[in-house]
């Protein structure tokens, strides 16, 4: 079995990367981390995973409805996952362990953005998010600013939104 002091998908821990899992199976391996209460998996890095819009949806949908405490930290660096603003918005209005998301360069357009922004409206967990190379646009961005600067109990220590 799997060790029950392993704290780390990525680099670092269980190595799962490059491995040809693909979205659908990165998506499974997420969701069962935030299905299982005793989970002590604290981070997650999927970059470069080919992780698509689909496959996006169910990792929101499982941030969303995560019962593991434990998952703090989320990269899904260079996949392409446009049009999971939404799902993952919903997630970070729910999601009170995650305090880390790094989403840079995964095709997030401004629709994207304004999903975003409904979750950081009412987010106290999260102290960094990275969206940079995006194509949020001005109205993306705009939507994510407003409610950074109004939501006066976040913890939000890094947005990183450059090159959008």
């Amino acid at each position: 079995g799997v060790s029950t002091s392993l704290t780390l998908i990525g680099e670092g821990g269980l190595d799962l990367r490059f491995n040809n899992i693909g979205g659908a199976g990165w998506a499974t391996i997420i969701a069962g981390v935030c299905r299982n209460k005793d989970s002590r998996i604290h981070t997650i890095d999927a970059s470069y995973e080919r992780i698509g819009p689909d496959d996006a949806q169910v990792i929101g949908e499982a941030l969303r409805t995560s019962v593991s405490a434990s998952l703090t930290s989320l990269t899904l660096d260079f996949n392409d996952i446009q049009g999971s603003g939404d799902s993952f918005g919903k997630a970070l209005k729910s999601n009170s362990s995650l305090k880390t998301l790094s989403m840079l360069h995964c095709s997030l357009y401004a629709v994207d953005g304004k999903g975003l922004a409904a979750g950081l409206a009412v987010t106290t967990s999260l102290t960094s998010l990275r969206l940079d190379d995006n194509y949020l646009r001005d109205e993306g961005v705009a939507s994510i600013c407003e409610v950074v600067q109004n939501n006066k109990a976040a913890k939000l220590a890094l947005l990183d939104i450059k090159q959008n």
